[in-house]
């Protein structure tokens, strides 16, 4: 098995977000095997949230020599809103009362460069 290297996976794990440990290994395994197998192509993930699944697919792109795309709006989606079970209020911001996830995406990247 193919496992992220060790401060990575432990800044991926603190990160906020609902991707467990085994599936966040799982992926990273993953995205390795796709990078070997076609070199040199980018990885795209759709919905980034505050970005814990987006250590472990930065950390294959970094492995892979490609290039990771991080795509979300981050007002997060229909589950995270207020009333439903995954809403977060600590996600929302004061100024606008909508969920913002992109500081916490943002803390959660800068934080894991090396």
């Amino acid at each position: 098995m193919v496992t992220l290297e060790s401060e990575l996976r432990t800044h991926a794990v603190a990160a906020r977000g609902f991707m467990p440990e085994d599936e966040g290994d799982a992926l990273y395994e993953a995205a390795v095997l796709a990078s070997r197998a076609v070199p040199g192509a980018p990885f795209v993930e759709v919905g980034s949230y505050c970005g814990r699944s987006t250590v472990w697919l930065g950390g294959a792109a970094r492995l892979g020599n490609t290039t990771l795309f991080a795509v979300d709006h981050h007002f997060g989606s229909e589950e995270n809103q207020p009333g439903w079970e995954w809403h977060d209020e600590s996600l929302v911001d004061e100024r606008t009362g909508r969920m913002d996830t992109l500081p916490f995406f943002r803390s959660t990247i800068l934080g894991s460069r090396s």
